[in-house]
């Protein structure tokens, strides 16, 4: 079962989460025009902790070099990396992976 929620900017982002919203994985894109992925993932963060959710499974999609984006993210937890551009293949291996650490999901 999946419940797609998407938002094309930080703005539209925190619009979003002016209710409690939760969300098991979550595939960001790490350059937006109004922000960047930290900026996203830390008001997804502050959404888990204020409405006590488990930590969504993140996966940053970027045209920056893996060790670029873990720079940028710092200490916050990413379950995997997509490099762009990436094939629909590798996007199927990271869902797939995703459901069967996850099965009580």
């Amino acid at each position: 079962y999946l419940n797609p929620i998407q938002a094309r900017s930080l703005r539209e982002l925190e619009r979003i989460l002016e209710d409690p919203v939760f969300f098991s994985l979550v595939l960001l894109d790490s350059n937006l025009g109004d922000g960047n992925g930290l900026d996203c993932l830390t008001k997804i963060r502050e959404n888990e902790t204020k409405n006590e959710f488990p930590p969504a499974f993140i996966v940053s999609m970027s045209g920056d070099p893996v060790e670029t984006q873990k720079k940028m993210y710092g200490k916050q937890e990413i379950g995997e990396f997509l490099l762009k551009p990436f094939s629909k293949e590798s996007l199927l291996e990271i869902c797939e992976k995703f459901k069967e650490e996850n099965e009580q999901l």
